[in-house]
């Protein structure tokens, strides 16, 4: 039985290739082949909740069409971690206010550079 689901959900190269290209461009989540295990389960929970069989008819239907708000909805849902708990920390975001921006600002003052922010643990 595990057989026949692994196979319902693998990729070939070529459709792995052309779905990381779409959640790249579409998402801006970058995968690599190391991940494409992963990324076919997401794929195949993805592909069940919009009504496709399969991770390729799905793949071929994303990469033939633009997709619609409903289709990236679950994506970026299956697709990113669904926590939420990091803006609740009122200490991090006064310390980051009071004592890590400015210093940055001023450090970059006359310089003309900007400063550029990377929340990588946001979600929404």
């Amino acid at each position: 039985m595990k057989k026949l689901i692994h196979q319902e959900i693998s990729l070939n190269e070529e459709q792995y290739m052309q779905f990381v290209r779409f959640i790249d461009e579409t998402l801006g989540l970058h995968f690599t082949g190391k991940d494409q295990k992963d990324v076919e389960k997401k794929l195949h929970l993805s592909a069940l909740e919009l009504g496709s069989l399969t991770n390729s008819e799905f793949v071929t239907l994303l990469t033939s069409y633009p997709p619609n708000q409903e289709t990236i909805d679950v994506l970026a849902k299956n697709f990113t971690v669904g926590e939420t708990y990091f803006f609740r920390d009122t200490n991090l975001f006064n310390f980051l206010e009071t004592k890590i921006i400015p210093e940055l600002v001023k450090a970059k003052e006359g310089s003309g550079k900007s400063i550029r922010i990377w929340c990588a643990a946001c979600c929404t």
